[in-house]
Formats: C-alpha cells, sequence, structure tokens
C-alpha cells in the first residue's frame, strides 16, 4: 500500500515544470483581463495623480469632463475604463503599479495569474487577440471573448489559427489551454482545435472554474499537458515535412494527368466505356489514385517522412485524450465510402442498404457482380435480381466458417462494434424494385453507403468458395469511456463526485484491453488527501495500460471498481477497511460485481 502524503504545490514545482520544457513567457487573452478601476482605486488614483502627476491628473479629467463627467465622481463610467487606462501608461510610476496590481474583472482569471505568478515566469494578460504576440510557449485563451450568441469561439479560433501558421516554418508548436466557464461541448471546441489545425498533444480544452479550483488542480493540468509536449514538438516537426513531401508527390501526378488530350481520352471513353460520363469520371480518378499510390512508394522524401512520422505515431500517448481515437475516423472513411455521390449513383456491387424502418442496425451488402449491375438503355440492369448478404450490428464478435466481420466503429446508439456478416443469410429482390425503392427515404430499405471493393470482393469469394483468401488490413477494435461514480469508503453515500474511465479494446482478447482515467479527474485531485495520493500518481492513472497492470495501481490505494449487474453503471470505492463484499451498494443497483479483485 502507498501512504505516501500528497506533496504540495508550490511556486517551485511550476517553474521547474516551466524551466524543463522550455517555456519563458505565458500569455493568457481574456476579454475580462483588462484591469478594472473599481471605486477604493479610483479614489486612491485620484489622489496620486494630484499629488504627483498633474499632466496625467489634467488629462483625465478633460476626457471626463468633454464627455459631461466630473473628474470628483466616485467612480467613472465603464465605456472610460480602456480610455483612462490608455493615458495610464505613461503616468507616474506609483499610479501604473497601483492599477497593474489591481484585479481582472473575472476572479477565476485572477486567481489564474496568481497561480501563475508563483512560477517566477513573466505572464502577460491581452484583453483582445489582436494585440497578443505569437512568440511566447504557453497560451490560455478564452473560448468566449466578448462575442455575441452564434459566434461564441470564432475570434479564438481565428488567433489560434494566425499562432499556428506563425509557429509552422519553424515546425513547433506552443501549448494551448482553451478555457471557458461555460462549456460548450466537445463537439464546438473540437472543430475549432480541428479549423486551427491544433497538435492535440500540444492542446487542451479546461472547464475554467475547475483548471483554477486549486493550484494543484493548475499543477495537474499543466503536467498532464507537457508530459507529451516532447512529442507534440517532434510531432510537429515529422508533419510538416510529410505535408511538403505528399503535396510535391500530389502535384508531380496531377501534373502528369493533366497531359491528357480530350483526343485521346475520348476515343478510349468511347470505345471502352460507350461514352458514359460517370465511368468516365470514376476512371479518372481511379488513374489519379493509382499514379499517387505509385509515387508514393517511388519518391525518397515520402518515404523518410512518412518513416520519421510513423516513429512519432509509434510513441504511445502519455496520458489518454477523451475525444477518442482519431485512426477510426481515418479507417472507417476508407473501409466505407458514404459520400453523397455514392449514396446518389445507381445500385452497384458492394453497395451496403440498411433497414430504414424496422432496425438501423440490419444491413444488406450488394455481392451481385458488377458487370451484371451496370445500367444499360431503359435504366435497367443485365441482371433481373439482385443478390445480398444480410449482416447485423454487433457488439461482441462470434467466430464461425460462415461469419465475417467489419469494422462499423460505431451503432446507432454511438457505441463501438462491427457489422456481422452471415453467409448463411442470403436475400434478393427484383432489381427494378430496388432501383424505385431506393431513392424514397422513406421506403423500407435505403443506401447506407458502399465496402470498399477489397472487403466487398473478400466477402463475395467467401460466398462462393472457400480455397481464396484476400489479406485485409487491420481495423482498431474500438475505443469507449465509461462514467464512474466515486465514493469514499464502504458507505454508498459518501459519493464524492464522478469521473470517466477508459477503454481501449485490443484485438479479439477481452484480457488484452487496456484502461486508463478519462480527464474528468476533478474528485480525485479535490479529495487528494483522503485517498493518499499525489499529482503524480493521479496522472499515472491517465496513462493507457494493461488491463491487469490498471487494477494494480488501483488497488495500492484501496480502490476497487464495481458495475451494477446490468453493466450500466460503474463506481470506484475507496475501501479502508473489509474487501470487496463489505461495500454498500446504491439501492438502485441490486446486486453490485467487483471488477476489481
Amino acid at each position: 500500500m502507498n501512504t505516501a502524503a500528497p506533496v504540495p504545490v508550490s511556486g517551485s514545482v511550476l517553474g521547474a515544470l516551466f524551466a524543463s520544457n522550455k517555456v519563458t513567457s505565458v500569455v493568457l487573452i481574456d476579454d475580462n483581463a483588462a484591469r478594472v478601476i473599481r471605486h477604493e482605486i479610483w479614489i486612491v488614483l485620484r489622489q496620486i495623480l494630484e499629488d504627483s502627476d498633474s499632466q496625467t491628473a489634467t488629462a483625465v479629467a478633460n476626457l471626463l469632463e468633454s464627455n459631461g463627467l466630473d473628474y470628483t465622481d466616485e467612480l467613472p463610467p465603464a465605456d472610460f475604463h480602456q480610455a483612462i487606462l490608455d493615458l495610464l501608461q505613461s503616468a507616474c510610476e506609483a499610479a501604473r503599479t497601483l492599477v497593474e496590481n489591481a484585479r481582472f474583472g473575472e476572479g477565476e482569471l485572477d486567481r489564474l495569474y496568481e497561480y501563475l505568478g508563483h512560477s517566477g515566469i513573466p505572464v502577460t494578460p491581452y484583453s483582445s487577440p489582436e494585440t497578443a504576440p505569437y512568440d511566447a510557449q504557453l497560451y490560455f485563451v478564452d473560448y468566449n471573448i466578448g462575442e455575441t450568441p452564434g459566434t461564441e469561439g470564432k475570434r479564438a479560433e481565428s488567433f489560434l489559427i494566425k499562432l499556428m501558421e506563425s509557429h509552422r516554418p519553424h515546425r513547433t508548436c506552443p501549448a494551448v489551454i482553451l478555457m471557458s466557464r461555460q462549456e460548450p461541448g466537445p463537439r464546438q471546441w473540437g472543430m475549432i482545435a480541428n479549423n486551427a489545425h491544433v497538435v492535440r498533444f500540444c492542446f487542451r480544452y479546461r472547464d475554467k472554474q475547475e483548471l483554477v479550483e486549486s493550484e494543484q488542480h493548475l499543477a495537474f493540468h499543466l503536467m498532464e499537458l507537457f508530459d507529451t509536449f516532447p512529442l507534440a514538438q517532434q510531432y510537429v516537426g515529422h508533419v510538416e515535412t510529410l505535408r511538403l513531401s505528399l503535396a510535391s508527390a500530389a502535384q508531380a501526378v496531377a501534373n502528369d494527368l493533366l497531359r491528357l488530350t480530350p483526343a485521346d481520352f475520348c476515343a478510349f471513353a468511347s470505345t471502352r466505356m460507350g461514352g458514359d460520363a460517370l465511368s468516365s469520371a470514376r476512371h479518372v480518378r481511379f488513374l489519379f489514385s493509382a499514379l499517387l499510390e505509385q509515387a508514393l512508394c517511388g519518391d525518397t522524401d515520402v518515404a523518410k517522412s512518412l518513416t520519421a512520422f510513423v516513429s512519432s505515431l509509434s510513441s504511445k500517448s502519455a496520458v489518454v485524450n477523451s475525444d477518442g481515437v482519431s485512426l477510426h475516423d481515418l479507417q472507417g472513411r476508407i473501409l466505407y465510402d458514404r459520400t453523397p455521390t455514392t449514396i446518389a449513383a445507381p445500385l452497384g456491387f458492394g453497395d451496403i442498404l440498411v433497414d430504414n424502418l424496422d432496425s438501423p442496425n440490419r444491413f444488406f451488402l450488394v455481392v451481385t457482380p458488377e458487370c451484371d449491375l451496370e445500367v444499360r438503355a431503359g435504366g435497367n440492369a443485365k441482371a433481373e435480381s439482385v443478390l445480398m448478404i444480410e449482416g447485423a450490428f454487433v457488439t461482441v464478435r462470434a467466430f464461425g466458417e460462415s461469419l465475417e466481420h467489419t469494422a462499423l466503429m460505431n451503432g446507432a446508439s454511438g457505441e463501438a462494434g462491427w457489422i456481422e456478416w452471415n453467409l448463411k443469410k442470403l436475400c434478393s429482390l427484383e432489381y427494378k424494385v430496388l432501383r424505385d425503392l431506393l431513392p424514397n427515404t422513406t421506403a423500407n430499405k435505403r443506401k447506407w453507403g458502399s465496402l470498399r471493393f477489397q472487403f466487398a470482393e473478400r466477402l463475395q469469394n467467401h460466398l462462393a468458395t472457400d480455397l481464396l483468401e484476400v489479406g485485409t488490413e487491420e481495423f482498431m477494435e474500438g475505443y469507449s469511456e465509461a462514467s464512474v461514480a466515486v465514493f469514499l469508503s464502504q458507505d454508498a453515500t459518501e459519493h464524492c463526485g464522478m469521473i470517466s474511465l477508459c477503454h481501449m479494446r485490443a484485438q479479439k482478447e477481452e484480457k488484452k484491453s487496456e484502461l486508463a482515467l478519462g480527464e474528468d479527474v476533478g474528485p480525485l485531485l479535490t479529495h487528494m488527501a483522503d485517498f493518499g495520493m499525489t499529482v503524480e500518481e493521479i496522472l499515472a492513472l491517465r496513462r493507457l495500460s494493461p488491463r491487469g497492470e490498471f487494477i494494480t495501481k488501483l488497488k495500492q490505494f484501496k480502490l476497487f471498481l464495481f458495475s451494477n449487474v446490468n453493466g450500466t453503471a460503474m463506481a470506484l470505492v475507496r475501501l479502508k477497511s473489509g474487501d470487496v463484499n463489505t461495500w454498500i451498494k446504491p439501492g438502485d443497483w441490486g446486486n453490485a460485481n467487483p471488477i476489481t479483485k
């Protein structure tokens, strides 16, 4: 058992953290970062100016008088705060010091500025992103910088775009924390990060109140951010090299493709494709993708940059990100074509239909050969009926000679899983019926997309014969997060908040899966002393580790995982005494199953 007391956070911790990551300046961008001239400051400020700086005192008096105001008013209107602050830039040192030490217009910003000030690193606040510099190493940027409803995040996004562009030529990236008191949700801030091409390793979104709840909270989030920062710097350099080499290879292929002449291509299209514009366009796309593949394989610059890029991808990220794994999305776009062009195209081999009315998780794969489905005069195809394999969305894969699986990533309810194609479940419909059925969005079947040709061909071959095996790429099995209630003892009433548990599903074997705590570890940080944990130890639980190792780490702090009998709720319980059978479960749990043994 680990009985070490939590390490208190001090200026030396933040200072050492910044020094080790070569952070020499910090920038705060928030519309509340303008100093506020409160009543008590205004009274003292007037006296200082009258005693020591008559020139500035006169300038301030003239400003107010010209607008029908009295210099001796208890407090100038908010409209004139910034104008007076501008006049004070050249005022006497005592007046400037008074204003510089004044609080901001927001308590959370005051605390953030105070905590960062303990590090000894210069911290500069800006109330507008348009005046902020691009050469700092750490930025705290407010999500909503004085915008009107519906435009939130736009100024922050614009600043981040310019910030990343300024660093791109140097192949570096700053660390950025986007913060807000009203959480916009992962989709909104995720769009900002994507549009600004921010590297996730050096970017976080944080609730402002949670960020500054204590200096320990701030230290934890900064330690987590900088834990991946060296990898981010390496990654950015590799990405820039890869981007330039890929652009060069793609441009060379485009130049070759543009050498096609109408006379040459028209003869080919009329002979081989009957002059059909859709088939000709598809052939040009095939030419480009095939030539690009050849160029990528033969270009030494691309090969070197890809190798370097993969080396950074192979470096396991120190912490898990709550937005999941983008590789799922990229692979899904390759595995399934769900573009509007494909959805609107005539029925073809590899198309996937979905049961539109009865079950959104019931699929049908068209395996009739491509040539038999080619549209001919009159809008019909050679095939009178269309053969389809039936599939269903599953979250647990079964194994059998008649089953094939392709990764769906997310079902109709958002859970990760597969399409399980059952080769013993075949059906067919008349071509004419399907042709008239698919454009109707309220019909019992609609086109969902198209399966990548190699995978559709594999299923077709498997259906026809077991003698032919076609190799295919491996796809990641799944990523999910579960909400977990945190309890301090056996008594289920001592509930101290919710955290999340990240689960990376491994290939085929559940016991080889990996676990980590999610980003919302606030309850653990708040009750660190009760759990006997340090910031570093909580951060260690944020790193993906094999299921057994993760559970062993929990047991070091007498922490045990439970799930209810239906598997719909989970709890992390601190058992100071007794065993897993002594926990008093919440009333609506019934019998709970201990996961940690």
